[in-house]
């Protein structure tokens, strides 16, 4: 029903079908008033009948779904004097189904003063409970479907979540990351989880995390066990609406039913051990889920090479029969491979015995095997040779490449630090009393070795070992054109220049210092922390244990070391070919990728690093942008560590220094 005549005010009130309910822009009509009373009402005002008894109505007969402002400015008049009591509103009475109504308010208020984000994803949620269909809403207001799936997941969102978003509590991105998924069960779990944390820690990168949206190891048992399976046998796959790439990948949505999913798995794993156990005709091979491991990480020393003979997998002969283990290996494209390992050193060395000819010893480069921190304590032994024949094997990186990357590393872990004490924390402080009572005190047993502590003594440069000194000028470039480096450098500054630093009077410098603000002092002991570290690499020989500790309750993720630092076209040259071509691979379609090895050398270090940046597109362009190389990665230290260092970082927080961590805040 159509019906176009005047009403007056009192006559009407606003619906609560009107898709509009901010405050500050449903009160914003001053100039609206003015402009009504001194050219009169130029657009009527659509309403709709009110049910008997609505509590929102009032003693009002009909509803305000589309002028709203204009009624509210007319009764701001009318209240004011401006306009009498019975001043005549023009409006066309719309009795449409309620679904209707909501669709024809989003439209008309889409066309005039831009609406909230969160007012259009409750409008579209209220429209498709009362019986629309996306398809139609997507019709009726010119928007696509996938546009309208989206406003919809967010308008859905659990209440508490909802809320908090359109107070502008928490991000349009971090709405999103809990609108990853649907199960509203799921959101208030993260929500409560998440609330307490700084916006650091409740990254969206970390809610999609706790989600489990685009979890890796869950996307390759899919692609391992086949989508197609999983779904017949009653799985879901829930799509991240808000996640670039294709609609099928399996790391761009969230396995709803991850018991089933590893089930499957699980079965199809059984029917490979068997063809394993065939193909290398041992019928008692033992498997496990993961390899041996010495401090934390895989026992690479202990894997075994097996070939392939026709339809035979053959192994060593000191391997046959003796005391070793099988994995199966995943991939991201869902493909398997097993790998063969001793089950101990133990192991290894009585199968060597074994073959070895009479009168003649195991080989003993075997035993030669860096863990961790070997190199650095004794650079020029056979541990320190054997670890940088590693990462000359493994990376493919010269002994002038490997001094870069510690170097790098050292300025990531130092800017960490610098970002703990700008938010008030005590670690580096913690750290570097730590490290410098155990040098003094625990030598005697080797406690105070640098591979140890991750830091020299207070004596300076001098203390490390001559031939492993920083080539300053070798590795300068490299560092300085960091983000690390710069947080580093202004810190450094700062303290240098200070005034309790520069005051010639050692007395008056000391009592300044006793009296500095809490948020000073600890920047302080952060540089002086810094100074102290050690150089490190995430590589057998230059592996320090305490500095993966120490990055791991710094919060030195993924996220952060790539604020830090960026891979470079000088940095990815350091590698060989072949090794930068294996970066790059992950995060570059297919087709195109190859034709890479033809590129000349400079060219591909340019390809690689702008592959690594995200800039190729694609579904993996923002994994791409969480790479870092493994050199430059740090280990999970203590289970514990995150835990604690997250409960630090929410009881301590400074504004006196707060400065230097701006450079790691991620973007919005």
């Amino acid at each position: 029903m159509t019906e176009q005549r005047t009403y007056t005010h009192a006559e009407l009130a606003i619906s609560p079908l009107n898709v509009r309910y901010n405050e500050e822009d449903c009160a914003a009509v001053e100039v609206l008033a003015a402009s009504i009373v001194e050219e009169g009402q130029l657009q009527q005002l659509l309403l709709h009948t009110a049910p008997p008894k609505a509590k929102w109505a009032g003693k009002a007969k009909f509803g305000v779904w589309a002028g709203g402002r204009r009624w509210r400015a007319i009764g701001l008049a009318i209240a004011d004097g401006r306009l009498p009591a019975d001043f005549p509103i023009k409006a066309e009475l719309r009795d449409e189904p309620e679904g209707q109504i909501v669709l024809d308010s989003l439209g008309e208020n889409l066309l005039r003063r831009d609406l909230r984000g969160y007012e259009v994803h409750k409008a579209i949620a209220r429209a498709v409970e009362l019986g629309e269909t996306v398809e139609a809403i997507a019709t009726r207001i010119g928007q696509s479907p996938d546009w309208v799936r989206r406003q919809l997941r967010l308008g859905q969102l659990q209440p508490e979540i909802f809320d908090a978003y359109s107070a502008g509590e928490i991000s349009y991105d971090q709405a999103q990351a809990y609108a990853a998924t649907e199960d509203t069960d799921l959101q208030r779990a993260a929500w409560l989880h998440f609330r307490s944390l700084s916006t650091w820690e409740a990254s969206p990168v970390k809610i999609r995390a706790f989600l489990k949206v685009g979890d890796r190891e869950l996307g390759r048992l899919l692609l391992f066990v086949g989508e197609a399976i999983y779904r017949s046998a009653g799985g879901r796959f829930e799509l991240d609406l808000f996640a670039d790439g294709p609609d099928d990948a399996p790391w761009r949505g969230r396995v709803t039913d991850e018991t089933l999913l590893r089930r499957l798995a699980e079965e199809k794993f059984e029917v490979l051990r068997n063809q394993v156990r065939e193909d290398v005709q041992d019928r008692d091979l033992r498997f496990q889920a993961s390899p041996p491991t010495i401090a934390g990480y895989p026992d690479v020393q202990l894997e075994i090479s097996a070939t392939r003979r026709k339809d035979r997998l053959l192994l060593p002969k000191e391997a046959q029969g003796a005391d070793i283990v099988a994995t199966i290996e995943i991939d991201d494209e869902g493909e398997w491979e097993p790998r063969f390992w001793w089950a101990s050193r133990k192991a290894r060395k009585a199968a060597q015995r074994a073959v070895a000819k009479p009168g003649q010893s195991p080989a003993r480069d075997a035993d030669i095997a860096p863990i961790c921190g070997e190199a650095i304590d004794n650079p020029d032994s056979t541990y320190g040779q054997r670890a940088r024949e590693i990462v000359r094997d493994e990376h493919g990186l010269t002994a002038d490449g490997l001094q870069v990357v510690r170097s790098l590393r050292r300025e990531i872990l130092r800017a960490l630090l610098i970002r703990d004490a700008a938010l008030g924390g005590t670690l580096a402080r913690d750290y570097l009393t730590w490290a410098q009572l155990r040098i003094a005190l625990a030598d005697s047993f080797g406690g105070g070795r640098k591979s140890a502590v991750g830091a020299r003594g207070l004596a300076g440069e001098e203390w490390a070992y001559a031939r492993d000194a920083e080539p300053r000028d070798k590795v300068k470039s490299w560092v300085d054109d960091t983000v690390a480096h710069h947080l580093w450098h202004e810190a450094l500054g700062d303290v240098s220049s200070a005034e309790w630093m520069v005051d010639p009077d050692p007395v008056s410098s000391f009592v300044a210092w006793l009296e500095l603000p809490e948020g000073e002092r600890h920047l302080a002991e952060a540089v002086l922390a810094g100074l102290a570290l050690e150089r490190s690499a995430n590589t057998p020989g230059w592996r320090i244990a305490v500095h993966d500790e120490l990055a791991q309750r710094a919060d030195g993720d993924a996220e952060a070391l790539r604020i830090l630092w960026q891979p470079t076209p000088a940095f990815v040259g350091l590698f060989g070919k072949l090794q930068r071509l294996a970066m790059a691979q992950p995060f570059v379609d297919p087709d195109a990728f190859k034709s890479w090895h033809k590129q000349k050398d400079k060219a591909v270090s340019g390809a690689v690093s702008a592959a690594l940046q995200g800039e190729c597109g694609g579904s993996q362009s923002a994994a791409a942008k969480r790479w870092v190389h493994p050199l430059l990665s740090f280990g999970e230290g203590s289970p514990r560590g995150a835990e604690d260092g997250a409960r630090a970082k929410r009881g301590k927080r400074a504004s006196a220094t707060s400065r230097p961590s701006e450079a790691l805040e991620p973007a919005e």
